[in-house]
């Protein structure tokens, strides 16, 4: 059920309403901070404008963590609204040499596939201000691609695992290759899986086909493909 709400007001005239679980000024973790970097009136978006930061705490289990951005200057203007989903440790941070604030999350596409929830890869997604809104900054995102030296060294390890007597991969598997997609590396994602995956164990071709459909379904998935610059 619904418990909490919040207004903007602007010249006595409301401007915004919305209406949830728990709302706070600034970030939900507030509590956990000695110097937040949103606090009322802050310019975040690095464009000389004041702005306000609502988060939001849906509640439940997995509950989604919510974050309205507004610019509360000369005008009033929403900019958007981010839904970091699971993601209990979002929160804006300077991630570059800029003034403005970028805001690091995961991406929960892959959660409970092939293993529960706590064991569920997700992989960093960074988003930037880019005069407008919110969008992912491919070249906070990209990493260099590892050496093949390094590369076998991982799949080495991922054909140790024990996950593989059960002729199942292991999630290290599919968490390497998120890893390596979202840095820009996905050519090397899907050799990390010719490498790891042993010849006398059976579903390759079918580990793959759905491991590419859970990832053409996720929110970011033409970023995804942008940043890799590839078709796929």
């Amino acid at each position: 059920m619904d418990e909490g709400s919040f207004e903007i007001l602007r010249k006595g005239f409301r401007v915004h309403a919305a209406h949830g679980n728990s709302f706070r000024i600034g970030s939900i973790y507030e509590d956990d901070k000695t110097n937040s970097l949103i606090t009322i009136g802050s310019d975040i978006t690095g464009d000389g404008k004041p702005n306000l930061v609502v988060s939001e705490w849906t509640g439940g289990a997995h509950c989604d963590f919510i974050f309205h951005i507004f610019e509360i200057g000369n005008r009033f203007r929403h900019i958007q609204t981010i839904n970091a989903e699971h993601s209990d440790g979002a929160d804006f941070e300077n991630v570059d040499d800029d003034p403005a604030l970028e805001f690091p999350m995961l991406d929960w596409t892959f959660a409970y596939w092939r293993t529960c929830f706590a064991a569920s890869p997700a992989p960093l997604v960074i988003l930037k201000y880019n005069g407008q809104k919110y969008e992912v900054a491919y070249d906070l995102m990209r990493k260099a691609s590892l050496s093949h030296e390094d590369l076998i060294q991982i799949a080495k390890g991922i054909r140790e695992t024990l996950d593989w007597k059960q002729e199942q991969p292991p999630v290290e598997l599919w968490a390497r290759m998120l890893d390596l997609i979202y840095t820009g590396n996905m050519n090397q994602a899907w050799a990390l899986v010719e490498l790891s995956w042993p010849d006398e164990i059976d579903g390759k071709k079918d580990f793959l086909r759905d491991f590419k459909t859970q990832l053409a379904e996720g929110p970011f998935w033409k970023d995804v493909q942008k940043l890799n610059k590839e078709e796929t």
